[in-house]
């Protein structure tokens, strides 16, 4: 989804998230962090909350840390408005995560931008592409710190079985959920009209598949 023009118009990346993690911007008579719980998240909670598959909400993916769009306290005060707003009509999951593209931040990180853990039940969401990189030890780590329900793997990429088994046995290790998929353009076959293709098997998702067996056993842990 995209913010509203009017909000947008004449503005850059580098000049919109700045005001926007500081709140200055406004938009039908709301700040814009209310403007957005107004306009997505409540209408979107409201709409899927009691489904069995809503496990939870995402606050915001991948924000561009460490140059001039956002701090940690400021990262931190958009997470605990939000959260709280949510919490007022919802007590499932908030995720939230530390940096574009990555784990991001490490134990100390986390806990400076996470919410506060009496709005719980609240899950440091990590994005890495780095196999075996060790990363979950200290999302785990900034978790207990911050008294947070826990981290998750949101995002991961493997290309083969190898690279695959790799991350899947650290996720176990490490006893962080994560999701179920590689990041693989390959993961959707689609014909040359690019209508989906229902009647063959991806080898990618075969293997994935496999792998959890093969590592997982019954598939959890």
């Amino acid at each position: 989804s995209k913010f509203p023009q009017s909000i947008v118009n004449g503005l850059t990346a580098d000049s919109f998230y700045p005001s926007f993690f500081q709140n200055s911007l406004s938009y039908n008579g709301f700040a814009i962090w209310e403007a957005l719980f107004q306009g997505l998240f409540k209408p979107l909670v409201q709409a899927v909350d009691n489904h069995p598959s809503t496990l939870g909400y995402g606050l915001f993916n991948e924000p561009n840390l460490g140059g001039a769009y956002a701090s940690n306290q400021q990262l931190h005060n958009y997470y605990q408005y939000i959260t709280q707003r949510i919490r007022t009509i919802s007590q499932k999951i908030v995720t939230f995560q530390a940096t574009a593209g990555g784990g991001g931040g490490g134990p100390s990180g986390i806990v400076a931008i996470s919410p506060s853990n009496n709005l719980n039940p609240i899950v440091f969401e990590a994005h890495d592409y780095q196999y075996g990189s060790g990363l979950c030890s200290g999302w785990t780590s900034g978790a207990n710190q911050a008294g947070i329900t826990g981290a998750f793997w949101g995002e991961w990429r493997a290309g083969n079985a190898t690279d695959m088994t790799t991350n899947i046995t650290q996720a176990k290790n490490c006893n962080v959920p994560m999701t179920y998929h590689a990041w693989d353009r390959l993961l959707v076959d689609a014909n040359s009209n690019g209508s989906i293709k229902t009647d063959t098997p991806n080898p990618t998702c075969i293997l994935l598949s496999q792998t959890y067996q093969s590592v997982l056993g019954n598939g959890t842990w």
